[in-house]
């Protein structure tokens, strides 16, 4: 592989090289893809065994197995090439540009965000105004500050891959949670009975009458009410707006045989975010607005991460190989995992890099010390106005 040009955009915070991959490495790319999808191209009159790949190529074209060789090929020279120039981005690197050299070979362009370097700035000995009594809230406050003196901060793909890993989160939470996959549940069934009363009525109407149901249920000593007792409320709901078919019973049983029907085609992963769904339809909002909300969270996190790297990197903070198994030990535990099963599972950098920026916010912290209490007349004079 072969660097022609690399430029660095410092204030865009954008990087771009020019590489080249030469014939061998495509060819070896292209053999690989054989191997790994030769059975997805059928050759008529084959009897049996897979096609070559010559057979391949002369019957779908020469460039029937290009997409699946570039897909690997592709991607592991731009992290090849990341790595051994020590350069470190934010997200995923990009590809423009691609085209094919008349020897045979691959050029393509890698486009990325530059991961960002930030300045630290005074974050030991800071004075906080409040008490080490609290422990949670001193903590916090000397981060703020400490945050208050670095340069620099975190772009856009930061925030968003943090918004995204305080989304996961929050499903795992949800995730454990039967309420709100019966939340999910009723709201089909509610939907689908005031559709078939001929009393159609919105996705939020039927999901705020189905919490309202569940909750009802749920306010003696059941920790969860059945399907059968929620179901027994829809025909009390429904004939509010419009009298009931008399074959309503038999509507309801056929909601519920579709529901059973719609759930078993859906992944683990399709019924947890409708899940997530549901809880954040019961609090009054949607995803795109929850992302929204916690945008500026998401930032500041982003913001924190930056700074405490940049502490650890300063102070040469390390992490022993004791301090390492010792999270390892923890997490298994946690997990329910013996120690060989969590260290496979575990990514170490992402560790190690989580144990330095915990060193590095324990010296923040420490290193702090309250500041005098204020003057009565001080005080009053950084009091804000009333906002009349």
């Amino acid at each position: 592989m072969s660097v022609e040009t690399e430029l660095r955009a410092a204030a865009a915070e954008e990087f771009s090289a020019e590489l080249e991959l030469s014939a061998a490495e495509f060819s070896s790319a292209l053999e690989k893809a054989y191997l790994d999808n030769a059975e997805r191209f059928p050759v008529p009159g084959r009897a049996g065994g897979l096609a070559s790949r010559s057979e391949i190529e002369k019957l779908y074209g020469s460039g029937a197995l290009y997409d699946e060789a570039l897909a690997v090929l592709l991607p592991e020279a731009c992290t090849k090439y990341l790595h051994n120039k020590n350069i470190r981005i934010s997200g995923r690197p990009q590809v423009a540009e691609l085209s094919f050299t008349e020897a045979g070979g691959v050029l393509f362009r890698l486009k990325a965000q530059l991961y960002p370097k930030v300045s630290p700035g005074r974050y030991k000995g800071l004075e906080i105004r409040s008490s080490r009594k609290d422990e949670g809230a001193f903590a916090m406050a000397a981060l703020k500050a400490a945050l208050s003196e670095m340069r620099g901060g975190p772009n856009e793909i930061m925030t968003d891959q943090r918004l995204d890993a305080m989304a996961a989160q929050e499903k795992l939470n949800i995730s454990e949670d039967p309420l709100y996959y019966l939340l999910a549940d009723m709201t089909f069934i509610m939907e689908g009975a005031y559709r078939e009363a001929g009393a159609p009525r919105s996705a939020l109407q039927a999901r705020a009458e189905a919490l309202e149901i569940i909750l009802q249920e749920l306010s003696g000593d059941k920790k969860e009410p059945s399907m059968k007792e929620l179901i027994a409320q829809v025909p009390v709901y429904v004939s509010r707006y419009r009298e009931l078919p008399e074959n309503f019973d038999s509507v309801l049983e056929r909601l519920l045989e579709a529901r059973a029907k719609a759930k078993g085609a859906m992944s683990r992963e399709e019924l947890v975010n409708e899940a997530f769904s549901s809880y954040l339809g019961s609090i009054g909002t949607d995803e795109k607005k929850w992302r929204k909300e916690r945008r500026t969270e998401a930032r500041e996190t982003a913001a924190c991460d930056l700074l405490l790297e940049a502490v650890a990197e300063a102070e040469g903070l390390e992490v022993t190989e004791a301090e390492y198994h010792a999270l390892i030990e923890r997490i298994a535990s946690r997990c329910g995992l013996s120690f060989p099963e969590a260290l496979v599972a575990i990514d170490k950098e992402a560790a190690l890099s989580q144990l330095k920026r915990d060193k590095a916010c324990r010296l923040i912290v420490e290193s702090a010390v309250e500041a005098p209490a204020l003057p009565q007349n001080k005080k009053q004079e950084e009091k804000p106005p009333e906002v009349k």
